[in-house]
């Protein structure tokens, strides 16, 4: 009776499996493309969108500067939940993209990360045991999300920077320098995922061992 079923789950469970992988494929395309139409059209705005870069003031920036809510030079200057920001126009297309980045990073990051997980996806799907090769592209996706999440608070800060350097933008250098904000919970999803990674690596490891001796 097993014999006569066996096949006919295991060609079932083939199928659920390829539909697995073609979902999960084209969500991560689908995110790729996302994230590439979102960069274009931030960088697209150029000239006629008020680009937020994140700053830090310096002791030397006047304290009418706050009274009049701006930098003294017409550039507004906001005070957020997350730090400064001043709101300057005429970014250029790189300097746009890169102070919007947080949302595209994003998408990138997700669509490699579906990408990756191709072959995991299928072999949980499928029923099959997972192999040191799948571990290793779950502790990849850990990489990617923290490769992520530096590239997402990294990129506003180059903006800022790129602001600060052109005196058009009225970001004086001796009053501001670019800041950096990192929110903790995208580091704490990659070491969990490296984590998880290791330990199906570990796990994979001790199944083929206990194979070889059977």
């Amino acid at each position: 009776m097993t014999t006569t079923y066996e096949p006919a789950r295991t060609r079932g469970r083939g199928r659920w499996a390829a539909v697995a992988v073609a979902v999960v494929v084209v969500g991560g395309l689908l995110a790729l493309l996302w994230a590439a139409m979102t960069a274009h059209d931030i960088a697209s705005r150029t000239g006629t969108w008020i680009v937020e870069v994140p700053v830090q003031v310096t002791p030397l920036l006047p304290q009418d500067a706050w009274d009049w809510g701006t930098t003294g030079s017409g550039v507004p200057l906001w005070s957020t939940d997350h730090g400064i920001v001043a709101l300057v126009e005429q970014a250029d297309r790189a300097t746009a993209a890169f102070a919007g980045a947080a949302p595209w990073v994003a998408r990138i990051v997700l669509g490699l990360a579906a990408l990756l997980l191709v072959p995991v996806v299928r072999a949980l799907v499928s029923g099959a045991r997972l192999t040191v090769g799948h571990a290793w592209r779950v502790v990849g996706v850990g990489v990617v999300v923290a490769i992520g999440w530096v590239a997402a608070a990294g990129l506003p800060a180059l903006a800022a920077a790129r602001m600060i350097a052109d005196p058009v933008h009225g970001l004086r250098s001796e009053w501001f320098e670019p800041r950096w904000s990192l929110p903790w919970w995208p580091l704490l999803i990659a070491v969990l995922l490296v984590v998880l990674g290791l330990s199906v690596r570990r796990g994979a490891s001790l199944g083929a061992e206990a194979e070889g001796l059977v």
